[in-house]
């Protein structure tokens, strides 16, 4: 009973923050149904997020800002109880994962972030914009933890950005990835060039890693055309380029998107996808989608139909 009055505050207190235009609080639910070759029907609840964000003007200082963002995944399928079934069991036993967390400064001298944020290289990645598979052959983490990542003012539409992340591992460096690089936004283009650096054993790259960066997105009325080229060397030889192309159109409340990835890997195996994507959006905070996944034997030969539905507040 307890438990349940409990519950009950606590949604009587957070349901009117949401419902603000203005509210610090947001969140993400994707429902998504896979069909692929050679698996069984899998029906999932595919993201489940909830965060915090804001910025509050510091009264105590000219022209500084205070940032902070704490976002919250959510595992609602697999169990760790492995007595039951997931499909089973009336509720998951999960960790709760920390995606983001992290406080910052804004001023006229640009922005300064610590904790577990974005990875500034990952800009330069323009091609994570479908569902299943998207991404799947990039070596770009999206986000880095132990980081500080620092962004300059633009100036004529151009700007600079830098990172580093540092855990104490050991790695015998006390910079275990270090990011540098560049961005040009003024309409229709958005272009970005960025080097990253991971130090040896870290992550289980079991090797140093240069990876080199290029995303050009051009954007004009309803089309949108990104590529993105990755080039990823280690100290092995085993090198890793890919290419990625992404086209898509917007009529009215549909978008449909084509996209194509070409990884190749320096004696071992090229991996190549397509995908098509119709999605419709049903609200500003919610949309539906059917997408099309076709592999090559490299990258696995599992093409796929998904279909799902996500609503975000």
């Amino acid at each position: 009973m307890k438990k349940s009055l409990i519950a009950l505050a606590i949604a009587s207190s957070v349901t009117p923050m949401i419902a603000q235009a203005d509210s610090p609080l947001y969140g993400r639910v994707e429902m998504r149904i896979v069909s692929e070759k050679n698996e069984e029907l899998d029906a999932s609840i595919h993201k489940a997020r909830f965060g915090v964000k804001d910025q509050l003007a510091l009264k105590n200082t000219e022209n500084l800002i205070g940032v902070y963002q704490v976002e919250f995944q959510f595992d609602a399928n697999e169990s760790s109880d492995e007595s039951t079934t997931e499909a089973a069991s009336s509720s998951v036993k999960n960790d709760v994962t920390v995606r983001k967390a992290f406080v910052g400064l804004k001023s006229n001298f640009g922005e300064l972030y610590v904790g577990r944020l974005n990875n500034p290289a990952y800009s330069a990645y323009k091609n994570d914009n479908f569902k299943k598979g998207s991404a799947g052959f990039a070596s770009t983490r999206s986000r880095l933890g132990n980081a500080i990542s620092y962004y300059s003012p633009a100036v004529n539409g151009f700007n600079a950005f830098a990172a580093i992340a540092a855990d104490d591992t050991n790695t015998d460096d006390n910079v275990d990835i270090s990011v540098f690089g560049a961005r040009y936004k003024v309409k229709p283009f958005d272009v970005v060039l960025a080097a990253t650096r991971v130090q040896d054993d870290y992550l289980g790259s079991l090797q140093h890693k240069d990876i080199i960066n290029l995303g050009i997105r051009y954007s004009q009325d309803n089309l949108t055309l990104n590529a993105s080229y990755e080039n990823a060397e280690r100290e092995t030889g085993v090198d890793q380029q890919l290419l990625a192309l992404t086209a898509a159109y917007k009529m009215g409340h549909t978008v449909f998107k084509l996209g194509r990835d070409e990884l190749s890997v320096d004696g071992g195996v090229d991996k190549e996808q397509w995908i098509l994507h119709a999605g419709y959006n049903l609200d500003p905070r919610a949309d539906i989608y059917i997408q099309y996944n076709a592999e090559n034997d490299g990258a696995g030969d599992d093409d796929a139909i998904s279909t799902g539905l996500n609503i975000h507040f």
